[in-house]
């Protein structure tokens, strides 16, 4: 299942002939680079029907006890889950509990 992807985007943008599927890699490398650039210049990026993603900086903690050191500050990503998809993320949820365990 490595170039799911790719095969996803072959089959619904019409470039089925396996000489195009290198352009479909192309098109969807460039598209997750341009999304990727947008949430590293503080921007939010949008997609339609999906949600919004958009990068944020924790702050830093100081850690308590013994064992426990100060943590960094890091990037992290945040995700808004579109009108659209609150449905089928909330059916997924009741159907597989463990599905937005990380």
């Amino acid at each position: 299942m490595r170039n799911t992807h790719t095969h996803f985007s072959v089959e619904y943008t019409g470039l089925g002939k396996k000489d195009r599927r290198n352009e479909a890699k192309k098109v969807l490398r460039a598209y997750t680079m341009w999304i990727f650039s947008k949430i590293a210049a503080g921007e939010r990026v949008t997609l339609q029907g999906v949600g919004t993603i958009h990068g944020k900086l924790r702050k830093g903690r100081t850690g308590v006890g013994v064992f426990k050191s100060n943590q960094p500050g890091q990037f992290v990503l945040k995700f808004k889950p579109s009108k659209e998809m609150k449905p089928h993320l909330v059916r997924l949820a009741l159907e597989n509990p463990n599905a937005f365990k990380l």
